[in-house]
């Protein structure tokens, strides 16, 4: 199978606490326009529906990919997590493993050169396959079958240990996450930020608009870094209430 597609202050803490409000959002892709100030990209084969994002393949043969980015990145030093609903229609079906569709949620260094990828797969079976590459070192792979048309994909960034866990929920049980594959990010050269990105793959499969969804995007702060936001509040309103 070919590869997918290829998201501090004097005391540290108040820093955070800023910062946070740039790179924090959610979207549910149910107002009829994509706001251009949170999406960037998607070209010819990218659809913005009332209900969803909506991604289509008009080819027989060859391979079709597109991707919309989220405008701003995520960064390296707190821990996050992003979250998408993906959907492949149950009326689509290649009945061909070489033959498939795949919704995406990518996070990639700036340059795209590493990305970790978290797909829905369709082609003779529903499959979630995390697909990677670090430093334009070659593109791996790992393909887990599931019995799932729609799923909620997820990443999590860990910065104490520099690695991100990619995992999947149904959307019965949305907050049990099955965890398919975690990916160090020390090798991906000189890293700032992430970048954040959802969009389709497809190979010698044609598609017609509405089968491919995404929709209810969310970037949230883990834990750690929350805890990270309230001290700073803490911090914030003890230093007024003393003066």
């Amino acid at each position: 199978m070919k590869r997918c597609l290829l998201i501090i202050s004097f005391v540290m803490v108040p820093w955070h606490f800023c910062a946070s409000q740039i790179w924090v959002g959610t979207d549910d892709f149910n107002s009829p326009t994509l706001d251009p100030s949170k999406w960037s990209g998607g070209g010819a084969n990218f659809v913005k529906t009332p209900t969803a994002v909506t991604f289509f393949s008009n080819v027989n043969t060859g391979t079709v990919s597109d991707y919309i980015l989220w405008s701003n990145n995520l960064p390296t030093d707190v821990n996050w997590s992003v979250t998408v609903q993906a959907s492949i229609s149950p009326s689509f079906s290649t009945g061909d493993s070489t033959k498939f569709a795949e919704a995406l949620l990518v996070i990639a260094s700036n340059d795209f050169n590493s990305y970790f990828t978290n797909c829905l797969h369709r082609g003779d079976t529903f499959d979630i396959v995390p697909n990677w590459e670090v430093n334009s070192g070659g593109n791996q792979e790992l393909l887990s079958t599931i019995g799932m048309d729609t799923v909620l994909l997820k990443m999590d960034f860990n910065a104490s240990t520099q690695s991100i866990t990619s995992s999947h929920a149904s959307l019965l049980d949305p907050s049990s996450f099955t965890a398919t594959k975690t990916l160090s990010t020390t090798g991906w050269g000189s890293l700032n930020n992430f970048v954040v990105a959802i969009g389709l793959y497809t190979k010698d499969t044609a598609i017609s608009s509405g089968q491919l969804t995404l929709d209810n995007f969310s970037i949230i702060p883990e834990p750690s870094a929350l805890s990270l936001l309230v001290l700073g509040g803490v911090v914030v309103a003890l230093g007024r209430r003393k003066k």
